[in-house]
């Protein structure tokens, strides 16, 4: 992320970006998320899926921002593993 920064100064950088969840979570819910298919898909490409904490904690840590205003969480509960941000 931190070598996109030059890049997106002047209007920002949109993200739309899949998450994984607790375990816990998932065995709480089962079929209510679409975990299994996202993070098996994801990990057979070799495309390693993060928690939403940690994803916004690696942003920050290279210097982007994500602007509270702006940030969105599909669906809007402990079961939201897309979210969509705006950085700065």
């Amino acid at each position: 992320m931190q070598s996109w920064k030059p890049y997106i100064n002047k209007h920002g950088l949109l993200i739309l970006e899949l998450h994984c969840l607790d375990p816990k979570i998932i065995s709480n819910n089962i079929g209510l998320t679409g975990s299994a298919a996202y993070e098996s898909t994801h990990g057979y490409s070799d495309q390693y899926i993060v928690n939403l904490e940690c994803f916004l904690k690696l942003a920050e840590k290279s210097g982007l921002n994500s602007i509270e205003e702006y940030q969105l969480k599909f669906p809007d509960n402990e079961l939201s593993n897309i979210s969509i941000n705006l950085f700065k």
